[in-house]
């Protein structure tokens, strides 16, 4: 079982045996179901005003700006817990903002970007142990002792939230402890930014019941699982999204071994599962192309003018089924991506030659200028309507109506797409139908056999009628000829014991 270590500052990483062994993490919580309170005595905005003030030091020169209260049944508040959510700021030049508990007063949140605070306005940078000393101050300041005592050690547990926010600062956290065991996810963040000062605190704590640490596999146990069935994926992945340099031409793509969501990363302690992010068994994806074959590509595509755009769009039409003729051109535009690459697209409408021209029986193709589909649509005049509607078919069924159109209109390119499956909830499927929201199958992009991360585009299906209505696919202008795998790569069992 994984216990507090005795170090102080340990920052080199969540391990593999710290994925194998007993912690607490989201996907062991089942369900994080809001946690209901009884309710109780609020404070009034004065109280909660000058309780925020007692926590953090408010400038006289900035303004109450406003205070607002959230309810436990407010969007986006899955805590069961009423907030005060105050805010004070100088014109534009800084803004502080602090969210306090409504009832007990404790500070959940606080973040300050004073007019000073900008990166780069110093040279002076601190070290780790110099924002670990100014964090801590700061904890005792908002914290109980008895509240401490509930926390590791600074940093003794790696978040991967440092490694997003380590722009704005040094990123300290402090781990929740359940007894021995940690919560990873749970627990306190702290940022200090260069000059010394805290500028972002953020408090984690799930109110619900926990499973019991009494009956749990050995460790060696454990970690023959994760060897026999963690699996990471193997992809292409966009590192500048990675780096941080989005200034960067896209498509500095990079094959790399990663867990996915999906993966199975994860032993459960109790049964010895191998399980993903959600909290369920998993496996060893095996992705498998719609078909065989590949579009031809070259490194650089010719640019086209709208007239044989036109005629590309009539070609796509005559692989649906039936007669269509063309009624003209509904429009267009022009997008830019991050690498600053301009495409321009347009809008060809058909109506089916014995329809007699209803718009429900309309479709519109939208062809770009390097001549790729770009987007289908079945009654484009009414994609913006949404009513209720009834839940006649199945997630399968609209899952082989999707596989279907993509079949059709992509033919040439089956072999580099596959099917994303990710059924969604019950719950969650209601609700599209409540709303008038069609169902939305996703499917992603293969190159040489292997998928390119963020590379997807979706099919909306008709959940009445089992119709794909629509097909949205990006533009892969910005997206470089990737290159093979070469014997250079090394194989799955090395990159899991990196």
């Amino acid at each position: 079982m994984l216990r507090r270590t005795t170090s102080w500052g340990l920052s080199l990483g969540v391990s593999s045996t710290i994925l194998v062994t007993t912690v607490f993490a989201t996907a062991s919580v089942e369900g994080l179901v809001p946690i209901v309170h009884a309710a109780e005595k609020t404070l009034s905005q004065e109280e909660a005003i000058k309780q925020a003030q007692k926590w953090v030091t408010i400038p006289e020169d900035y303004k109450l700006r406003g205070a607002r209260i959230t309810e436990p049944d407010e969007e986006y508040n899955v805590t069961g817990r009423t907030y005060w959510n105050i805010s004070w700021e100088k014109g534009k030049a800084g803004r502080i903002n602090v969210t306090i508990d409504a009832v007990s007063g404790a500070l959940s949140r606080y973040s300050n970007r004073l007019e000073d605070d900008q990166p780069g306005s110093t040279k002076n940078k601190l070290t780790e142990e110099q924002a670990i000393e100014v964090a801590t101050k700061f904890l005792e300041k908002v914290t109980t002792e008895e509240e401490r005592g509930r926390l590791s050690k600074p940093n003794e547990y790696a978040d991967q939230n440092g490694y997003y926010f380590r722009n704005q600062g040094e990123f300290v956290n402090f781990t929740r402890m359940v007894g021995e065991i940690p919560f990873l996810g749970n627990g306190i963040q702290i940022i200090v930014d260069r000059n010394g000062d805290v500028v972002n605190f953020n408090r984690e704590w799930y109110d619900g019941k926990l499973p019991e640490a009494t009956k749990v596999i050995e460790t060696a146990e454990a970690e023959k699982k994760w060897e026999e069935k963690a699996s990471p994926s193997l992809m292409y992945k966009d590192m500048a999204g990675m780096t941080n340099r989005y200034q960067q031409a896209p498509g500095s793509y990079e094959l790399v071994y990663e867990f996915q969501d999906e993966d199975p990363q994860l032993v459960d302690a109790t049964t010895g599962e191998v399980i993903n992010l959600f909290g369920k068994v998993a496996s060893e994806k095996k992705i498998k192309p719609l078909g065989n074959m590949i579009s031809s590509e070259t490194s650089e595509k010719r640019l086209i003018t709208k007239e044989e755009a036109q005629k590309i769009a009539e070609q796509y039409v005559k692989r649906l089924p039936g007669n269509y003729r063309f009624d003209g051109s509904s429009g267009g535009g022009s997008s830019s991506g991050p690498g600053g690459i301009s495409e321009r697209h347009w809008s060809f409408d058909f109506s089916p030659q014995n329809g007699g021209g209803k718009k429900s029986e309309q479709v519109e193709v939208d062809i770009n200028d390097r001549g790729e589909l770009v987007g289908y649509q079945v009654n484009p005049n009414g994609r913006f309507e949404e009513t209720p509607k009834k839940m006649v078919i199945t997630w399968e069924q609209a899952e082989e109506s999707a596989t279907k159109l993509v079949n059709t209109l992509l033919s040439d390119q089956l072999g580099e797409i596959y099917q994303i499956e990710q059924e969604p909830s019950k719950e969650t499927l209601q609700s599209y139908a409540d709303n008038g929201e069609p169902y939305e199958i996703q499917f992603g992009m293969l190159i040489n056999g292997i998928p390119v991360e963020d590379e997807t585009f979706r099919v909306e299906v008709n959940p009445e009628t089992g119709m794909a209505e629509s097909l949205s696919q990006r533009s892969r202008s910005e997206v470089k000829l990737l290159s093979k795998p070469t014997n250079k790569q090394i194989e799955r069992q090395s990159a899991k014991e990196v």
